[in-house]
């Protein structure tokens, strides 16, 4: 059964192998040249999802400070 849902990593400057990660898991990866911030990553991939008619979007920040 799919729930037809999608992942998105934002990867705001974290390095390649994140995007290597991603690629493991199939996973959307989207790679910021550097670090640009939190609100700035979020931006984007907020973006990136409403491009692609996304309905519903769940955050999580990868470093646990947030």
């Amino acid at each position: 059964m799919s729930l037809g849902l999608e992942v998105l990593v934002v990867n705001d400057g974290s390095g390649e192998e994140v995007s290597e990660v991603c690629k493991e898991l199939g996973v959307h990866c989207l790679n910021l040249e550097r670090n640009f911030g939190k609100g700035y990553a979020l931006r984007e991939g907020f973006n990136w999802g409403l491009k692609r008619n996304y309905e519903i979007f769940i955050t999580l920040d990868g470093d646990g400070q947030h």
